[in-house]
């Protein structure tokens, strides 16, 4: 067994063209390793100078997959290796985080206004100009600037895209170490449907509240009716020109009742003048 005490290019040059590529190929993979180690461990060192060691990380959990023409972005990659340095990493939810105004006190949605030269040359000439997606204002607050003749006039605030949502980031942080929560500006709808089902169920009920008889079914309740007969459920049978009751309050006025009695009556009287027997149709549609 040959052993090659040389240079890496000397044993590239003693092993021939297939090892040269193989070790060569090891070689790039091994430099690349070694610098993110580095480059890591660097990162490491200067969080823990500039906060101390008691570091608390707070990231969003968004990611995504490899887009074309991006640089590759470090999702899972951060947060292990977060871990592994030992900094305590919490996850919290990015919606809204680049649409809403960073100020606490404005809210406002942040929008586009500015349009752009095309950053791809090869679709310049289809179109030459497109939306700046990475400068947002809001629509709410402004700030006032001095103008040439001293006078300040007002313009809309204006934000970089990452920097609005780094800053709503810190406000979710802190509000959520307040209060034990995110800020309700930032809640997905499927929450908000849920708060609000649950305040109108929690919601007192007044004892003089009228409840008025009425037959609207809600689309709900049709559809869990319409569900429930799918799957063979009984049906109470009814007779021909019996009329549809509505459940009346037991606390309901004489008058009230003496009104629906007498509808209910004219309702099954029209009934039962207009009933008709079925025709008797034939297989092909025919009477």
């Amino acid at each position: 067994m040959t052993t090659h005490t040389g240079s890496t290019h000397q044993v590239h040059l003693d092993l021939g063209h297939i090892a040269h590529d193989y070790l060569f190929h090891r070689k790039l993979r091994l430099n690349a390793f070694i610098n993110q180690q580095q480059t890591d461990e660097r990162l490491k060192l200067n969080m823990t100078l500039k906060y101390g060691n008691g570091l608390v990380m707070a990231c969003g959990n968004w990611s995504a997959p490899m887009v074309k023409f991006h640089a590759p972005i470090r999702g899972r990659g951060w947060r292990k290796k977060f871990k592994k340095f030992g900094f305590r990493t919490f996850l919290f939810d990015e919606y809204l985080t680049s649409k809403i105004c960073p100020r606490p006190e404005c809210n406002g949605k942040l929008g586009t206004f500015k349009r752009v030269k095309n950053p791809r040359p090869y679709q310049r000439q289809r179109e030459p100009r497109v939306v700046c997606h990475g400068l947002l204002q809001c629509k709410i607050c402004k700030y006032e600037q001095p103008s040439g003749d001293s006078k300040m006039i007002s313009k809309p605030c204006v934000f970089n895209r990452d920097m609005a949502a780094v800053l709503n980031f810190r406000h979710i942080v802190q509000y959520y170490i307040e209060h034990g929560d995110i800020p309700e500006v930032f809640w997905r709808p499927e929450r908000r449907r849920a708060a609000a089902a649950a305040a109108l169920a929690n919601a007192p009920i007044a004892d003089d509240t009228p409840i008025a008889a009425t037959t609207t079914r809600s689309r709900g309740a049709a559809r869990s009716r319409g569900a429930a007969r799918s799957r063979g459920a009984a049906r109470a049978p009814r007779a021909r020109g019996a009329p549809v009751v509505a459940p009346i309050a037991m606390d309901a006025t004489a008058e009230s009742s003496s009104a629906v009695a007498a509808s209910i009556s004219v309702r099954r009287s029209n009934s039962t003048s207009n009933s008709q027997p079925p025709s008797k149709r034939t297989r092909n549609g025919s009477p």
